[in-house]
């Protein structure tokens, strides 16, 4: 029997082939409702060297791992308690969603990060303000520069970040302290900087940043988009604010989802949920870090790897190899003071042992 193609059919199989790869790059699906599986070696990954990187993963403290190569799933495990379903705290990967979403009320007018921060709360830096903090541009909150002493990792009684998190007013807590350097010069990890980023989406937006986000971000990607679902996410007692710094929980997979949206230049499913020039702006090392490494817009940049990631306290990550099309989600234990314990969470050693390995599981990859 004869199968017989006309020519004209072939053109038009071809065309929308060129039209889909043009509109929407080398991703053949969008995860927004479910995400579908691939065998390693069908997206040039090496089996033996994923597990190599699973087992690994199941003996240092991982909860999940999660492999997605060119969109698809290709390596996913759960230990020590952690499932596919579970949602759990990101802590600090929730600086990384507030950013975004800082970027969709930039891309929408609400905001502008080159404007100072006096010129939205002059109830918080008002004419009487130092010249220094008249001049700190909300930019120089998300680059963890904006100038103020702080010493994020004195996690101890009395330390500055306790007096903080239970002062009644965290935005006044913040400005009243004194000055450290120069805005947008020195990078400082501070917490307090993501809660202004939040006030500020919720005081331009008229909603919550969590409300804002749902609507504007995890909605278009499916993340607890279905009626009777509710993203978990944390407010200040206080003033009712979302927390901008910790407090969202998302299930592994809803990461990945974030990551895919990273890799793809803020674009999903024909949808450019944040601007391309965002994303790009996020990722890029804007400041150099005291880790040796540098930082974009609440996103931590290894240029010499081409990695960009999303970090929270105890092991939790969005990783992702641009290049590779690559992305790797892990979490550990993450309630606070738990995850605080070296012993009970995922080390920065072992996430980058990890990481090493499914990067060597890249066919060629040491070629």
């Amino acid at each position: 029997m004869k199968i017989i193609i006309k020519s004209s059919s072939i053109f038009k199989l071809v065309l929308s082939m060129v039209v889909s790869v043009m509109l929407f790059g080398c991703q053949d699906y969008w995860p927004t409702e479910e995400w579908r599986s691939a065998e390693p070696e069908e997206k040039g990954m090496d089996s033996e060297k994923l597990q190599q990187a699973q087992q690994l993963a199941s003996e240092v403290n991982v909860w999940s791992m999660i492999v997605v190569k060119e969109g698809y799933i290709v390596s996913e495990g759960y230990y020590n308690g952690g499932s596919q379903d579970l949602s759990a705290r990101v802590n600090s990967v929730t600086k990384s969603i507030v950013s975004l979403s800082a970027g969709i009320a930039q891309d929408k007018g609400y905001i502008d990060i080159d404007q100072t921060l006096a010129e939205y709360f002059p109830e918080y830096i008002g004419d009487d303000a130092d010249e220094w903090e008249k001049n700190i541009i909300i930019k120089d909150l998300l680059t963890m520069s904006w100038g103020y002493n702080w010493n994020n990792w004195d996690m101890g009684s009395g330390g500055k970040y306790w007096q903080w998190y239970y002062s009644p007013d965290q935005l006044q807590y913040a400005v009243d302290r004194e000055q450290a350097a120069t805005p947008g010069e020195v990078w400082n990890y501070d917490c307090s900087s993501s809660q202004f980023i939040s006030a500020l989406i919720t005081k331009t937006t008229g909603q919550t940043t969590k409300d804002f986000t749902q609507q504007n971000l995890f909605d278009p990607l499916g993340i607890n988009s279905e009626e009777g679902e509710e993203t978990q996410w944390s407010a200040n007692k206080d003033s009712g604010i979302t927390d901008g710094a910790f407090g969202l929980y998302m299930t592994p997979r809803q990461m990945a989802k974030i990551g895919l949206l990273m890799v793809n230049d803020g674009e999903w499913d024909g949808r450019q949920v944040v601007s391309k020039e965002w994303v790009e702006q996020s990722r890029s090392p804007l400041i150099e870090n005291s880790y040796g490494g540098s930082y974009g817009l609440y996103w931590w940049v290894n240029p010499a790897s081409g990695a960009y990631w999303a970090s929270g306290t105890g092991g939790q990550y969005i990783i992702m190899f641009p290049e590779d099309d690559l992305i790797i989600v892990l979490t550990s234990l993450a309630d606070i003071p738990a995850a605080l314990d070296p012993d009970k969470t995922l080390s920065t050693a072992n996430m980058v042992s990890i990481t090493t390995l499914v990067k060597e599981a890249i066919i060629g990859e040491e070629e």
